[in-house]
C-alpha cells in the first residue's frame, strides 16, 4: 500500500476496505482507535490515516469517495492513542476542505471501483497533471492546479478546458495589521487597521521611533510641533512614547492636555508597559537604564487613570500600551460597533454562496447596482434605510425608486442567505451591547440612528436589548458554557482545544461564537484589540486570557515568541512577559493547529509539520524542545532548519562524530585494505556525501549490527583520488563516491546515495541478505559474492531494491528481492 504523501511524511492512508493490506501493528492501531468511536461515527468513516508509529489515527468521512473525481472529506475523527483522546472536526462548511487527490492510492486492487480510479489516473497523466502527489490535499490549491494545467472535471472524467475557469472564491489572506514596514509601531498599525491613515484624516505626530519616517514613505501628510498654534486642530493627534520619557506627573498631564487641545476627532497615546524583565535602577516612579535615560513603564490601569485625570475622557485600549481617546463621540460609537463586528464571518457566508449569487436571474437593473444593495443588506442583516445606501440615485435611475430596488433584491436573491446574515448581525449587536455594559449605560437618544434602527428590528426595544446582552455577558463566568463554545469553535476549525483552553490566531476571533467574543472583548478592555497580537489563548476555567506576539508569525514556519501578556479577568490584573533579547525566544511548533485551512499558506505549513513529525525526533505534546536543543538534535541526524525550511545539513562534520548508533564517520572513510595501503585523506568534500553515509548507517547498517552484532567494513567511501590509486573503475556506478563531484562539476556517480562492502564474521552472508529483505530495510542495491564473502549494500531515498548475484567467473545474475528469500546457497552460488 502506498505511503501517504512524500518520503518525509509519516502516515499511511487507506480506504477502510484496504486496512488488511497494512502491517499488522498499524492494523491493530486502527482497530484500537475505531473501538473508541461511537457507532454513528463508525458508520460515516471511509478513509483512515495512520501515523507510521501508530500513535494517532484519523478517520475521515468521504461519502462520494468512489463516485466523483477528487471527492471532499466532510468530517474527521482524530484519535490520540497515547491519551485515548478523541476530537472531531466538521468540514462541511469549509471553503477549502480536504479532498482526495489520488483515490487510486487508497483502494486495494480487489476493490470493485479500482479499475475506474486507475482510468482517472491515466487521464490525469495524459493531461499533464502531477503523479507524485499525496492522496490527500485541499480543495482550493487543487482547483488552482487544475486551472493552471487547463484541465476541468466533466462528470466522472477529466478534459482539457476551453478557457480558464474563474475561481469561485479565494483563500482568506493571512492577517496583517495594515501591511506596514517592519519598523512600524503597534500604535501605527492600529491606526492603519481602523482606517485612520487612508488620507481623509489629518495627522499630528509627536514622539520618537520610526513612525514619522514610515508615514512619510506611505505618503500620509504628517504635522509636527512647528505646525501647531492657537486654534489649530488636527483630526488625529498621536503621542508616541512621550509619556514614558516624562519624569513628573505635571509634565505628563500637561502633555496630554496640550495634545487633546490640538485634537479634533481622535487622540492616540502609546506608552511602554511594565513587564517582568525590566532591568535598571529605580528612579522616582520609573527606571534609569544602563544609558542613564529615564523611562516610565505603565500598567494599563495607570495609563487609563492618567488620561481620565488629564482630559476627563475615557481611554479605550486598542493594543498593549496603546489607547484611543475620542473627542468625536459619533466616531467613537462607530469605532466600537465596527470593532465588535464579525466581518470575516459575513465574508465567509457570502463566499460559500458565491456560485448562487453569480447565478441570480434579476436583469431589471445593472448587476453591480443590485449586488451592491444586496451586500449592504447582508452587512446590516436587515433592509437598509435610504440614509444607509450610498448610491440611491443609481438605484432610482435603474428601477425608478429605492423602494422598488429593495423589493427586487428581496425577490431575486436567496432568502436563506439573508436569514443567515440577520443571525450574524444580531449576534454582533449582542456582543457590542454586552461589552458596552462595562461602561455607563448610554441613553437611547445618544445612540447612532443606525443603532436605533437595529434595536427596533432585532430586539424591539432598548430594555430587551440590554437584558439579552446582560444574560450573555454573565455566561462568561460559566465554565460549562465556555467549554461548549470552545468545543463548537474547535470543531469548525477555529483553533486548537485541549482540556483547559482554546488557542487560535487573533484574526479568527471574530468568527468565534458570541460568548467567546465577549470573553475576549472583556480582556480587550484591559490590553486592547487582540488583533495587534498573534495568538489568543482562552483559559476555560481560570478566568484568564493570554495573548502572544511572535516575530513574523506568518512569514516563518517556526516563529519565535517575543511577548506574552496574561490577563486575569477576575482580578482585573495584567502581566507582561518579554521574551526578546537577551533571552532566547522559544519556537512555536505546530503553528497550523492555530490556523484555519481557508487561510493562505495553510497547506504548505501543514506539509512542513508533517515533514518535521516524520523525522520522529521530538515530542511536541507540550511546548516542545528549546531552540538550542531543537537545532542540536537536528544536526545530529544531518538535518537543519534554515531559510525557513527543513533540509539536509550543509555542515561538514568531524570524522569522529557519531554516524548513527554504532559507527562514526571515520569508520566509513578509513576502512578496507585499499585505504590501509595508501593512507590517503579520502575525505568527502560535499556535505551531502556525509548525509548519504549517515543515512546508509542508520537505515541499513545499524539494524544489521543490532541483530547480528559487529560487522567488518571492507570498503566504504572512496574519493576520486583513492579510486585512481586503486585503479578502481566502477566508481561511476557503484555509489562508493556518494555525492562527490568530478572535475566537470557533475556527480561522480549519477545514482548518488552511498555504498559500503561489509562482512558479518561467522554468518552466512546469504542469510544476512535474506534477513535484510525480510525486514523490509530500504536498500537501493545489493550485490552478493558468496556466503562467506563481503556484501555490497547501498542506500538512497526511494531505493530500487535491486539484487545481483555474482559467483565465480559467471555473468552477474539479477533476481528480485522476493526471489532471493527462496534461494538456497546452492541455487544462489552454484559454483561454490
Amino acid at each position: 500500500m502506498s505511503l501517504f504523501g512524500n518520503s518525509f511524511l509519516n502516515a499511511y492512508c487507506v480506504h477502510t476496505s484496504a486496512l488488511e493490506s497494512l502491517p499488522e501493528a498499524l492494523q491493530e492501531a486502527a482497530r484500537r482507535a475505531l473501538s473508541l468511536l461511537a457507532d454513528e461515527a463508525l458508520s460515516r468513516i471511509h478513509v483512515i490515516k495512520i501515523l507510521r508509529d501508530g500513535s494517532k489515527v484519523v478517520g475521515y468521512s468521504c461519502p462520494l469517495l468512489t463516485e466523483v473525481p477528487f471527492p471532499e472529506l466532510t468530517a474527521g475523527w482524530s484519535v490520540d492513542l497515547k491519551s485515548e483522546r478523541v476530537s472531531f472536526r466538521d468540514y462541511s462548511c469549509s471553503l477549502n476542505p480536504p479532498i482526495v487527490q489520488r483515490v487510486d492510492l487508497l483502494l486495494s486492487p480487489e476493490h470493485p471501483k479500482a479499475a475506474e480510479t486507475t482510468k482517472l489516473l491515466q487521464q490525469a497523466k495524459r493531461l499533464g497533471l502531477p503523479q507524485d502527489i499525496s492522496p490527500l490535499g485541499f480543495r482550493i490549491p487543487w482547483e488552482r492546479l487544475l486551472n493552471a494545467a487547463g484541465v476541468q472535471v466533466k462528470g466522472l472524467k477529466l478534459a482539457k478546458a476551453a478557457s480558464p475557469t474563474p475561481e469561485p472564491f479565494e483563500l482568506f489572506p493571512t492577517h496583517a495589521l495594515g501591511n506596514l514596514p517592519p519598523g512600524s509601531s503597534i500604535a501605527l498599525k492600529m491606526l492603519k487597521r481602523f482606517g485612520f491613515l487612508e488620507g481623509s484624516f489629518s495627522l499630528f505626530y509627536h514622539g520618537g521611533g520610526e513612525d514619522a519616517q514610515v508615514l512619510q514613505e506611505l505618503g500620509v501628510p504628517v504635522f509636527g510641533l512647528e505646525d501647531g498654534g492657537p486654534g489649530k486642530q488636527f483630526d488625529v493627534v498621536h503621542l508616541s512614547q512621550v509619556l514614558s520619557g516624562l519624569e513628573e506627573l505635571e509634565e505628563r498631564t500637561e502633555a496630554l492636555q496640550q495634545a487633546y487641545a490640538l485634537t479634533e476627532r481622535l487622540m492616540v497615546v502609546s506608552v511602554r508597559l511594565h513587564n517582568q524583565n525590566i532591568s535598571g535602577d529605580p528612579y522616582g516612579d520609573g527606571i534609569l537604564g544602563v544609558d542613564e535615560v529615564y523611562q516610565k513603564y505603565y500598567t494599563p490601569q495607570e495609563l487609563y487613570e492618567l488620561v481620565d485625570r488629564a482630559v476627563e475622557e475615557e481611554a479605550i485600549a486598542v493594543a498593549p500600551g496603546v489607547v484611543f481617546v475620542f473627542k468625536d463621540k459619533a466616531l467613537q460609537q462607530k469605532f466600537l460597533l465596527e470593532r465588535s463586528r464579525s466581518r470575516m464571518a459575513l465574508q465567509h457566508l457570502i463566499a460559500r454562496n458565491r456560485r448562487r449569487l453569480q447565478a441570480r436571474t434579476g436583469q431589471e437593473a445593472p448587476p453591480e447596482v443590485l449586488t451592491a444593495l444586496w451586500y449592504r443588506s447582508l452587512e446590516l442583516g436587515r433592509e437598509p434605510h435610504p440614509e444607509e445606501i450610498e448610491d440611491t440615485e443609481a438605484l432610482k435611475q435603474a428601477l425608478g425608486s429605492v423602494r422598488k430596488a429593495l423589493k427586487t433584491v428581496s425577490e431575486q436573491f436567496p432568502g436563506d442567505l439573508a436569514e443567515a446574515a440577520e443571525t450574524l448581525r444580531r449576534e454582533d449587536l449582542k456582543v457590542f451591547f454586552a461589552l458596552e455594559l462595562f461602561k455607563r449605560r448610554r441613553p437611547y437618544q445618544e445612540l447612532d440612528p443606525g443603532l436605533q434602527r437595529d434595536i427596533k428590528h432585532f430586539f424591539k426595544n432598548y430594555t430587551q436589548t440590554q437584558q439579552e446582552a446582560k444574560d450573555l455577558l454573565f455566561q462568561i463566568a460559566d465554565t460549562d458554557a465556555l467549554q461548549a463554545s470552545c468545543l463548537e469553535a474547535a470543531q469548525s476549525g477555529l483553533g486548537w482545544m485541549d482540556e483547559d483552553s482554546l488557542q487560535l490566531h487573533s484574526s479568527l476571533v471574530e468568527r468565534l461564537p458570541a460568548l467567546l467574543r465577549i470573553y475576549v472583548g472583556c480582556a480587550s478592555h484591559l490590553v486592547g484589540d487582540v488583533s495587534s497580537m498573534d495568538l489568543v489563548k482562552i483559559h476555560i476555567r481560570s478566568g484568564k486570557l493570554s495573548v502572544m506576539r511572535f516575530d513574523d508569525f506568518f512569514g516563518q514556519r517556526l516563529p519565535k515568541m517575543l511577548e506574552r501578556i496574561k490577563i486575569d479577568l477576575r482580578k482585573q490584573d495584567v502581566q507582561v512577559f518579554d521574551y526578546s533579547e537577551p533571552y532566547d525566544p522559544p519556537y512555536l511548533y505546530h503553528k497550523s493547529r492555530f490556523l484555519h485551512e481557508e487561510m493562505e499558506d495553510y497547506a504548505e505549513q501543514q506539509e512542513f509539520e508533517e515533514q518535521l513529525d516524520g523525522l520522529g525526533l521530538f515530542d511536541f505534546s507540550g511546548y516542545g524542545p528549546s531552540v538550542n536543543n531543537f537545532h542540536q538534535r537536528l544536526s545530529l541526524v544531518r538535518w537543519e532548519y534554515a531559510e525557513n525550511q527543513l533540509r539536509r545539513a550543509q555542515a561538514i562534520p568531524e570524522l569522529d562524530e557519531p554516524c548513527g548508533e554504532n559507527l562514526i564517520f571515520r569508520d566509513l572513510v578509513e576502512c578496507g585494505a585499499g585505504w590501509q595501503t595508501h593512507q590517503l585523506p579520502n575525505l568527502p568534500l560535499h556535505p551531502d556525501s556525509y548525509t548519504a553515509l549517515y543515512d546508509l548507517a542508520t537505515r541499513l547498517l545499524d539494524p544489521v549490527i543490532d541483530y547480528f552484532g559487529d560487522i567488518v567494513l571492507t570498503f566504504g567511501f572512496c574519493s576520486p583520488e583513492l579510486a585512481r590509486k586503486l585503479k578502481w573503475g566502477a566508481l561511476k556506478t557503484d555509489q562508493h563516491a556518494a555525492h562527490e563531484l568530478g572535475r566537470t562539476g557533475k556527480p561522480v556517480c549519477a545514482r548518488l546515495g552511498a555504498a559500503v562492502d561489509f562482512l558479518v564474521e561467522d554468518e552466512d552472508m546469504l542469510e544476512v541478505a535474506q534477513w535484510i529483505v525480510s525486514e523490509e530495510l530500504p536498500f537501493d542495491r545489493m550485490v552478493l559474492y558468496g556466503t562467506d564473502r563481503p556484501m555490497h549494500l547501498s542506500f538512497r531515498p526511494q531505493g530500487s531494491q535491486e539484487v545481483e548475484l555474482r559467483s565465480g567467473e559467471g555473468d552477474p545474475r539479477a533476481v528480485s528481492a522476493e526471489e532471493l528469500l527462496d534461494l538456497s546457497a546452492e541455487e544462489a552460488f552454484p559454483s561454490e
